[in-house]
């Protein structure tokens, strides 16, 4: 028995070392699926940040419509804020520090920045000249209307601007000094038409002031008298009061007359 037991223990030991070097291959297997699968695993998060950043950086539609913006269309500027956006959203994104080393996200980022101070120049220029036309053309526009909606033309340059008021708020945001810009031209500005036009209104009422009761008077006139000669000025109310006078008189005189005939007429 033990004879046999020592040679079953032999023809063991003859499968040890394949049976050894079957489990080192197997337990190599194992840990290198499980090393792919953490190179999938980062690599998909790899992607779906990597599309993240792309669509993040991706703004080639919003920066042709700044180029080409034609911001005298008021129709239009929906959109262009709308791509002023974008690009807003692009320069002043939160991005990973290792991403930042990137040299693609650089060049995208600079590319952002470059759309942005084209564009913020372009529109703070065509707001102040703009406002500089509505101030040079407020006497002309003025001697055109009737002086009491000299107002009315403030509140009308007021609402041609109104449009723009997203832009002014994106350019506030990204460019504050030429916001600055922006604000001072238009303080200045409207001074000027505010100027003119409040002074054009209150000549037109001290004119209302003056000139109604003047024809109020003669409107009295017309219905007080059919003569066109007749007025009511001083001269002719000082001889209508002289010749009442008078005629009080001669009646005063004439009653004493009559009473001195009635008494001559009892003596008798």
């Amino acid at each position: 028995l033990e004879a046999h037991l020592a040679a079953m223990e032999a023809w063991l030991e003859t499968f040890d070392v394949p049976l050894r070097s079957a489990r080192r291959y197997i337990q190599h297997i194992e840990e290198r699926n499980n090393h792919m699968e953490t190179v999938t695993m980062n690599q998909r998060q790899l992607l779906a940040t990597l599309s993240d950043l792309v669509a993040r950086l991706s703004f080639d539609g919003a920066r042709e419509t700044l180029r080409t913006a034609n911001l005298a269309d008021t129709a239009a500027l929906g959109a262009v804020a709308e791509s002023a956006a974008t690009v807003r959203a692009l320069v002043t994104a939160e991005l990973d520090a290792n991403l930042l080393q990137l040299a693609a996200v650089q060049e995208q980022l600079e590319g952002g920045r470059e759309t942005v101070r084209r564009f913020s120049a372009r529109l703070q220029h065509y707001l102040v000249e703009r406002v500089r036309a509505m101030k040079k053309d407020t006497p002309a526009a003025l001697r055109g209307r009737a002086k009491r909606a000299a107002l009315g033309l403030v509140a009308g340059y007021r609402a041609q601007l109104d449009p723009y008021a997203p832009l002014v708020a994106w350019l506030k945001a990204v460019d504050r000094a030429g916001y600055g810009t922006l604000l001072a031209e238009c303080v200045a500005a409207f001074q000027g038409i505010n100027k003119h036009a409040v002074r054009a209104y209150f000549d037109e009422l001290q004119g209302r002031i003056v000139k109604e009761p003047r024809e109020h008077q003669e409107r009295l006139n017309d219905i007080l008298f059919s003569d066109s000669n007749k007025r009511l000025t001083p001269d002719w109310l000082a001889r209508v009061k002289a010749r009442a006078k008078q005629a009080e008189n001669g009646a005063g005189g004439s009653s004493g007359g009559d009473k001195k005939s009635d008494g001559g007429k009892d003596g008798n």
